[in-house]
């Protein structure tokens, strides 16, 4: 019947597009890596305004410098959804310092 005809096609084209998408992101994610292992790619430096959650995706070694200063709620949703000035102004921390320190840390990464 027309009906399952349309449920078919659909059906193949819905999965040859996630398919599709699924070898896009694995080819992105080898180059990615192979380029980080060449140290071909660095982070860019570390604003105020910067999401912590951001820094913490790129660089987990950076999680120890938060909790120096008392941040120790980042596994927390709302923490990691923070700037770096909305964390330091809720911990009582100067920003400039942990900006330092941060960009510091990841110079020679």
């Amino acid at each position: 019947t027309l009906f399952s005809y349309i449920i078919k096609y659909y059906s193949a084209h819905i999965i040859k597009n996630v398919f599709i998408r699924v070898l896009k992101y694995v080819f992105l994610c080898v180059i990615m890596g192979i380029l980080n292992l060449k140290g071909m790619i660095r982070m860019a430096q570390v604003t105020k305004d910067t999401i912590i959650g951001d820094i913490l995706e790129i660089d987990e070694t950076t999680a120890p410098i938060f909790l120096s200063i008392g941040m120790h709620c980042l596994g927390c949703p709302a923490s990691r959804g923070e700037t770096i000035e909305q964390a330091c102004m809720v911990h009582g921390v100067d920003a400039d310092d942990l900006v330092s320190k941060i960009n510091e840390h990841i110079k020679d990464k």
